[in-house]
């Protein structure tokens, strides 16, 4: 994706949250400089139940910001929801009347709350809300707390990136855009929770920031809403309130802070004619937590627990209904050609079997695939196949988030191709964000970068391949060889040991005569030997199909270290989470695509 350098950040964020899957917003070049129509992708059925706002604790306030509660009586949010500028004094900020906000939570039994104290926490964008009376939280309006993100939790050990996260917002689900007859449409909200699945790519220590992922945005409005991540195996913990968004407007109109001159007009919109957002922030809880601790009261957390001084009650009694972790889309192709879509929402968890919701599918989203060689992803939404003839095939299936695909024109961008003489390999796979390692019969491993695999620039377009690399030797006689993303790859030797390698350059291609370039191998497991197929989502979580067509589940939390036999809590799994899965060839799960940081 081409990067806008002169991209405004919109940090006042009161309209609305828009957690939305890829939109077709055919942004091959800055919208803001290219005035092609902007195509309006489908919207994914990411609604948030009043049940799991409950368990979230997601809170509506009426400045026009979410929140969430930290106690029964106090609820967190961004600063710049409960303040203004000072316009008399730059870098001073005005505070709302401590009773003027409104709270309300939408859950099975709706309640409203007033204000009555008003805290920020300013430079850090944070603010606690005393409201009158407690929330009553799973039938209790004294046992709620939320532990948040700290130093020490395992796996992150505090750091704030990489780290998966849910986010919550509500609103905007649909971008601005320029219809078939060349109209602009602005962008539109309905005022619905929703729930989003990123995975954080830098932080200063105060803030973190992520891109779009699995297709979804999160772009302005309904700030302080909440982002959570889970810690320990089970705990979820809050990691920070939505802050700022980095955003790219329809050609021609004029969106984020008014540029002037004079005052913005009472009908303007800081949001109505916003197109596509690159990245967005929130403001970590955990460098303030101390100072924010001082108005809740005791509170231990679970790794300062001992008999003196017990853990507290739990964040709630009540379990999550449905799936609250990053699915995985997983594809396969049937006996008949058929392209097979499923989703594991259960694949943070290795929920499975036994566990009700835990998959979608199958739904038969293509036809003829039965004549590709190979078929894996390439980040995000997008598909590569190879076929009989040695063509490279790029493919956007659009319909990824519902498995929405032969009955929808809609589903699928048009397929293009991208490459030629993609025969004669020992192995093919992907190393996701366009990255497509090739495995010659030599056992040369090389490195390719579809520069354009967004938007499926190829052989017409100069520059939308990087040069190839040799990145690698001795990379064949194995079983089978996949990536898990962000550069690691495994291998499953012939005696079944898995080893983990990490190609840190994978973005770049630099190996055989860069110092770093690689760290392993590692072995990190025995016993694979007799997996048939096998695959990864990223994060760590790897499927095999073994030869009865059990699908099992596993989690490597060191995958990104490669923690492995000699570190105990580095496996979760196996767990069985599917069966029948004989039936299908060719089988891969998208991986999170990753979109360009503003500089």
């Amino acid at each position: 994706m081409k990067v806008n350098r002169h991209r405004p950040a919109v940090r006042f964020l009161r309209c609305a949250i828009l957690i939305i899957p890829l939109l077709a917003l055919a942004l091959a070049a800055d919208a803001q400089e290219n005035p092609q129509k902007i195509q309006q992708g489908l919207v994914a059925d990411t609604t948030v139940s009043p049940k799991l706002q409950e368990f979230y604790t997601l809170l509506t306030l009426s400045s026009g910001c979410s929140g969430s509660l930290l106690r029964n009586n106090w609820v967190i949010t961004a600063a710049h929801c409960v303040d203004n500028p000072n316009p008399a004094r730059k870098g001073e900020f005005i505070p709302l009347p401590e009773d003027s906000v409104t709270i309300t939570a939408n859950w099975s039994n709706v309640q409203v709350r007033t204000s009555v104290r008003i805290i920020t926490f300013r430079p850090n964008d944070v603010a606690i809300i005393r409201v009158d009376s407690p929330f009553t939280v799973a039938g209790s309006t004294t046992n709620f707390i939320r532990d948040i993100f700290r130093d020490g939790q395992f796996p992150y050990f505090g750091q704030l990136a990489p780290v998966p996260i849910v986010a919550f917002g509500r609103g905007i689900n649909q971008f601005a855009y320029i219809n078939d007859s060349s109209i602009a449409i602005p962008s539109n909200g309905d005022g619905q929770f929703r729930a989003g699945y990123f995975k954080t790519q830098r932080e200063d220590g105060v803030t973190y920031w992520y891109p779009s992922m699995n297709g979804q945005h999160i772009a302005g409005g309904d700030s302080g809403g909440p982002s959570f991540a889970t810690v320990r195996g089970t705990d979820t913990v809050l990691m920070g309130v939505h802050s700022n968004c980095h955003i790219r407007c329809v050609p021609d109109k004029t969106c984020g802070e008014w540029p002037g001159p004079g005052p913005a007009p009472a009908t303007y919109s800081k949001w109505m004619w916003v197109a596509d957002t690159t990245e967005c922030a929130d403001a970590a809880i955990e460098p303030i937590w101390d100072d924010i601790n001082r108005y809740l009261g005791a509170f231990v957390p679970k790794e300062d627990a001992t008999i003196e001084n017990p853990e507290p009650p739990p964040i709630s009694p009540i379990a999550p209904p449905g799936p609250t972790i990053v699915p995985a889309f997983i594809y396969g192709i049937d006996s008949k050609g058929l392209l097979q879509w499923y989703r594991h929402d259960g694949a943070r968890t290795g929920a499975g079997l036994q566990t009700a919701g835990a998959w979608q599918g199958a739904r038969t989203v293509g036809r003829g695939w039965d004549d590709v060689k190979r078929v894996f992803p390439g980040g995000g939404d997008i598909i590569y196949a190879i076929t009989a003839d040695g063509t490279l095939r790029w493919y956007e299936h659009k319909g990824f988030n519902t498995g929405v695909g032969l009955e929808s024109a809609a589903s699928w961008g048009p397929s293009k191709n991208v490459g030629r003489g993609w025969d004669g390999f020992v192995d093919v796979f992907s190393g996701g964000e366009g990255v497509i390692y090739v495995v010659q019969p030599d056992g040369t491993l090389r490195w390719y970068r579809h520069l354009g695999y967004q938007t499926g620039l190829g052989l017409e377009t100069p520059g939308s391949w990087a040069n190839p690399q040799t990145v690698g030797r001795g990379w064949n006689g194995y079983k089978h060889v996949f990536s898990g993303g962000q550069g690691v790859i495994y291998v499953i030797a012939n005696d079944g040991t898995l080893r983990w390698y990490r190609h840190r350059a994978y973005l770049t291609g630099e190996g055989l005569e860069t110092p770093g370039a690689w760290e392993g191998p590692k072995n990190v497991g025995r016993g694979w030997g007799e997996v048939a197929q096998v695959f990864s989502p990223g994060d760590g979580i790897i499927y095999a199909v073994m030869p009865d067509g059990t699908l099992r589940w596993y989690r490597h939390v060191g995958y990104l270290d490669g923690w492995g036999l000699d570190r105990p809590g580095a496996w979760e799994g196996p767990k069985e989470v599917g069966r029948g899965w004989s039936s299908l060839s060719k089988i891969f799960a998208l991986q999170p695509g990753r979109v360009d940081f503003v500089k």
